[in-house]
């Protein structure tokens, strides 16, 4: 089964968010979308839009912008196929 994966923190964190997402095992790791400030977003919050597969791997790294960077928020998933058919 394939999809679209969104992960967001777009207007639901207090400090200027990084999305990165990888495919892969640790050790062999190969970055596939990321985002710093989606345009859609507020507070320089993120979004990605993702194809997955099922079966695959993937890893999904939030940071602040820059050293320091910190705050609360929440990390949104939202997939639109329903692969556990």
């Amino acid at each position: 089964c394939t999809g679209t994966l969104t992960v967001s923190t777009c207007n639901a964190a207090t400090f200027d968010t990084d999305l990165v997402m990888y495919t892969g095992n640790c050790g062999k790791l190969q970055q596939i979308a990321c985002n710093g400030d989606d345009d859609s977003c507020s507070d320089y919050t993120s979004r990605i839009n993702v194809s997955i597969t099922s079966g695959e791997n993937y890893l999904i790294r939030l940071g602040g912008w820059a050293n320091g960077d910190a705050g609360e928020g929440t990390l949104n998933l939202y997939t639109w196929n329903d692969c556990t058919k």
